[in-house]
Formats: C-alpha cells, sequence, structure tokens
C-alpha cells in the first residue's frame, strides 16, 4: 500500500481546478454511499421497507396499487396487502381506494 499526504489548504485551487483529483473524490466517496446504503436495506425488514417507501418514494406519502408496489418492493401482493392492512389495524395509514393507501401521520412508528 502506498500511502500520499499533502496540505490540502495550502493546494485548494489546483485541486479544485484538477478534473482527475475531482473525479477521485466523487467516485471514492459514491462508492461509500453505495456500500452504506446496501448495508442498511439488507438488515431491514420488509415492513420497514415498506413503510421508508412510503415515507420517501411515493408522492403525500400514498401508497397507489398493491400490485405496481409489490413488484418495486419485491414481494408479492399478498405480503405487501398483509403488511398494509397490519399498518391500517396499528393506525398508521389509511385505506383511501382500492390498493391505496396514505400514511395516516408521521410519527416514530416502531415496526415490528
Amino acid at each position: 500500500m502506498l500511502c500520499l499526504t499533502f496540505s490540502v489548504a495550502g493546494n485548494e485551487e489546483n485541486l479544485l481546478a484538477n478534473n482527475q483529483f475531482l473525479r477521485l473524490i466523487c467516485r471514492n466517496m459514491s462508492d461509500k454511499l453505495l456500500t452504506a446504503t446496501m448495508y442498511d436495506a439488507v438488515s431491514s425488514s420488509l415492513s420497514e421497507r415498506v413503510w421508508n417507501y412510503m415515507q420517501f418514494k411515493c408522492e403525500n406519502g400514498t401508497l397507489k396499487g398493491v400490485e405496481k408496489n409489490a413488484f418495486q418492493l419485491h414481494c408479492s401482493e399478498r405480503q405487501l396487502q398483509r403488511i398494509m392492512n397490519g399498518f391500517q389495524s396499528k393506525g398508521m395509514v389509511k385505506k383511501i381506494g382500492k390498493g391505496t393507501y396514505q400514511i395516516e401521520k408521521v410519527n416514530d412508528w416502531q415496526i415490528y
């Protein structure tokens, strides 16, 4: 292994002007972000994935179409329907139409 050190403060302008250096930094940070994301995603349960998907991917926290979203979440329609029924019974979501659910209120729900 070879390790080089230099003062960033003294060379900031030169480093920001160097595309090769910036690409190296971006690639390194993107690899770290991907690793962190994949590590977190693997350890989460399907219920946690569904909840995060509704919060961050669905417009206004509304999941529309169990079939389409089951495909996105890599689960069966039946699995997703069971999870949505569980969320509904806990008061986490409300059913607003056939296959359409909306987050009731965003709290620190414990999803188990």
